[in-house]
């Protein structure tokens, strides 16, 4: 088969895709971390609402591979990852080490910061535990903890407040927190830089939490030198041994709200879907 051949054939299927009841199967290279039994983006392909006349000829493609869901009326591109029950990689010493887009899709972890093309106010987190909880942020540079935790994630900045302006999720799917989240650590613990977003710098009744456990009370004790990460939500489990802190046993996956770049454009080729851009292909 010929280069042009093989090209033409691609087009082809690529408009098929995009014009099938309106709508387009997106399909990922690889599978989806799967963080438990009741995932949000479950399977390899993604159905994403499209236009009617982006077709034929104007197909979706999107960088980087990484999923994409729709929930809550919004659009989500997955950064952050670990999957349950994976050994803790001896190389990881830093919850947030990697750039955004260095991660293989296929890795049963990515330990990525936000795109840095995102810009704080409007920019949006979601996150989903390996128990079927799914909280959604919206980061607010007028918040503080909002702002230590923009710039945790995005530029890998450390931090400590304890008891500061609460910044509390929206509650897609299980239960709510059952204290204010007002408190953010973003530092090193046990060799490994770390992130807890919880009520008082304890490792209790946190949301997130990854790497090591964190506590400043006196008398907590955790498990020393176990990584992994926390669940979203806890029932009263606090005591003298928190049980409640970041273990490889469990699964979390992160995504930040993506706009579909590509949906105006007036791409005749086929348009990549970017970071808060698009790119024309074959122009």
């Amino acid at each position: 088969m010929s280069d042009s051949t093989f090209v033409a054939m691609t087009a082809v299927l690529m408009a098929l895709f995009c014009c099938i009841e309106g709508k387009m199967t997106v399909l990922y290279h690889g599978s989806y971390p799967d963080p438990g039994p009741n995932q949000i983006g479950r399977w390899v392909t993604s159905r994403i609402e499209q236009k009617n006349d982006r077709c034929p000829g104007k197909a979706l493609q999107h960088d980087m591979g990484y999923p994409v869901i729709e929930l809550d009326g919004a659009r989500w591109r997955l950064f952050w990852w670990y999957q349950a029950n994976t050994t803790w990689p001896a190389s990881v010493t830093d919850v947030l080490q990697d750039n955004y887009g260095d991660c293989d899709v296929d890795s049963p972890y990515c330990f990525s910061r936000l795109p840095e093309a995102l810009q704080e106010d409007g920019a949006e987190i979601l996150a989903e535990d390996s128990a079927g909880t799914v909280y959604r942020w919206a980061f607010d540079s007028s918040n503080n903890v909002a702002h230590a935790t923009w710039r945790a994630f995005h530029d890998g900045i450390e931090s400590s407040l304890k008891n500061q302006n609460a910044w509390n999720p929206v509650v897609l799917q299980g239960k709510a927190p059952q204290t204010q989240q007002d408190s953010f650590q973003y530092k090193m613990e046990f060799g490994v830089k770390s992130v807890m977003l919880d009520d008082d710098s304890c490792d209790c009744y946190s949301t997130l939490s990854m790497g090591h456990g964190i506590c400043f009370l006196a008398g907590a004790r955790f498990n020393e030198y176990v990584f992994g990460v926390d669940l979203l939500y806890h029932e009263n489990d606090c005591g003298p041994v928190a049980s409640t802190v970041p273990v490889p046993t469990n699964g979390l996956s992160i995504f930040f709200k993506d706009a579909d770049d590509c949906i105006n454009a007036d791409c005749q080729n086929g348009c990549l879907d970017g970071v808060d851009s698009f790119t024309c292909l074959g122009n």
